[in-house]
């Protein structure tokens, strides 16, 4: 049987190559097979090309010079007389300027703009900066940066992400994008017609000129939007640092408005915390399934809205702040839908009758929770309200699990992580507590903190639940005997234990033969940095 790449038929590589979307290297290699293949790959690499840019920025120059290079020749000769009108160029400058010449006279094998559906500005800034390197002795000017953002307004044809990220101290102002261009389109062509995405993240220090002007773009740029696009599934918008005016606050609840599928929605408070008209049409929302909020003020309309929004199944606050008196009582009033719940306590202590609210009216409901600043009584809340969790992961800033908390309540509980910021979770006496209480549910077991060798090696012998996976941390023991004993309990439980994974930090303590023995049993990972983060 032939299997070369001509006998199968295009459509059955469309199919294929749709798999390959967000492995860049491989669509590259396929993008050199042949013409077909050429064809059929180049909108996938096209239509989000600063796609992953931290894992590799070495091609974002040619995704830059390509974009040059699809420019008029008007706008390609007015960067080459930019050039040529710069005072100094000593005899590199002049190779490096004749070099582009070149590449400006070159015409593209495709006009890859046709292909964009995805901008983020704080990508495309970085791309920039990489083809600015080049050429930096050449010209000081942002002038061609601003000409290539307008042609890529201009031109793409269709938009269905777009990311903006402003600063005032680095990236691109506002000022430098001409909004109109998307919207007043010559041929009256809607390109935001099937914008799915809008992220919009704002940060400003001081007040300033530029800031007022920069808030006029954002409220057209808002204004026209709400207009223009109606199919957005996910939103972001963040003011930080300098807060915008009340009219910026209506057009985004308009915008809101507007959208007829809104899945998703992620804002960090900028409003009055005690104006509750964000939250009327922020909740009002039938299909919003996913919410992300910073808040420093819990108002009625809040939980009035929760109680309200029936499809709401994800809940992220990364502020819980302290509950308001009158409120106390409110779990009385309903249930909540929500099933996934992540909950940063800033400070537990004082505002655990917040997080007790949450739980009450979560209540058998929840299936996954995570929380940021557990104690003892928040463990006893979880066992008491939310007793068919099948995910539980707790960020503990003090030693829990004293008695009575016991797990052994959530019998469905198939996933437990635990994290400690500082110390050690567990006292001398609460282990075997702990271990004797744990559900015969659990299934997988990950502690995101550095266990000493003698409670590891407790632990792993006193453990009689078939686990089906465990995950350690160690940033301090990292002994022989640290590995003898993970080594050990993989071995006996190997009928069982699928997965045994060990996270170290740097420095290593252990031997290098040791360690190539316990690579045969256990998957370990080198030098990963603390993260808390359990979601």
């Amino acid at each position: 049987m032939n299997n070369s790449p001509s006998q199968i038929t295009p459509d059955c590589l469309e199919v294929i190559f749709k798999y390959l979307k967000y492995d860049r290297s491989s669509l590259f290699s396929c993008l050199l097979v042949n013409r077909l293949w050429c064809r059929l790959v180049v909108h996938l690499i096209w239509r989000d090309p600063f796609f992953n840019m931290n894992s590799n920025k070495e091609p974002l120059f040619g995704i830059v010079q390509s974009y040059i290079s699809c420019l008029p020749d008007t706008s390609k000769q007015n960067i080459i007389d930019e050039i040529i009108n710069t005072d100094e160029k000593d005899e590199k400058d002049e190779k490096t300027f004749q070099q582009l010449q070149q590449q400006l006279q070159r015409q593209p094998l495709f006009n890859y703009i046709k292909y964009l559906q995805v901008f983020n500005s704080e990508n495309f800034d970085i791309a920039f900066n990489e083809w600015h390197k080049k050429y930096n002795n050449l010209y000081t000017n942002t002038h061609i940066s601003k000409l290539l953002i307008d042609f890529i307004f201009k031109e793409c044809p269709n938009l269905t992400k777009l990311r903006f990220y402003v600063w005032d101290k680095w990236g691109i102002p506002l000022s430098k994008m001409n909004f109109d261009l998307l919207f007043n389109r010559e041929n009256g062509k809607n390109v935001l017609i099937n914008l799915k995405e809008f992220r919009f993240i704002f940060y400003a220090k001081t007040k300033s000129d530029e800031l007022e002007n920069s808030f006029k773009i954002a409220l057209n740029l808002f204004n026209n939007m709400e207009k223009k696009s109606n199919k957005i599934q996910f939103m972001e918008i963040n003011f930080r640092g300098q807060l915008p005016s009340k009219k910026i606050d209506q057009s985004i609840g308009n915008l809101i408005k507007a959208q007829k599928n809104l899945k998703s929605c992620k804002f960090i408070e900028y409003w009055d915390p005690k104006d509750p008209s964000i939250y009327k049409v922020l909740l009002n929302n039938n299909s919003l399934t996913h919410l992300n909020l910073s808040l420093s003020y819990f108002h009625q309309s809040f939980f009035e809205g929760l109680l309200a929004c029936k499809n709401l199944e994800t809940l992220e606050l990364l502020r819980c702040p302290q509950m308001p008196s009158h409120l106390l009582d409110f779990p009385l009033k309903g249930s909540l839908p929500i099933k996934n719940l992540k909950v940063i306590m800033n400070y537990p202590a004082a505002f655990n009758e917040s997080l007790t609210v949450l739980l009450h009216m979560c209540n058998i409901n929840l299936r996954k929770l995570f929380i940021s600043g557990v104690d003892d009584i928040i463990i006893d809340n979880i066992c008491s309200y939310n007793t068919r969790l099948t995910h539980l992961s707790i960020l503990a800033q003090q030693q829990i699990f004293d008695p009575p908390q016991s797990l052994s309540v959530l019998t469905e509980l198939t996933h437990l992580k635990l994290a400690m910021i500082q110390s050690y979770i567990f006292s001398n006496d609460t282990l075997d507590y702990f271990i004797d209480t744990l559900p015969s549910s659990l299934q997988y077991l990950c502690f995101n903190f550095n266990i000493d060798t003698n409670s590891l090696k407790i632990f792993l012998n006193d453990c009689k639940i078939p686990l089906k996976s465990l995950e350690f941390h160690q940033s301090d023991s990292q002994g022989d005997e640290v590995f003898d004993s993970l080594v050990n309990y993989k071995i006996l439980n190997q009928n069982v234990c699928e997965e045994m994974r060990l996270f170290i930090e740097y420095p290593h303590t252990f031997s290098s033969n040791t360690f190539e023995k316990a690579k045969k049993h256990i998957n370990i990972i080198l030098d990963v940095p603390k993260n808390h983060d359990l979601w």
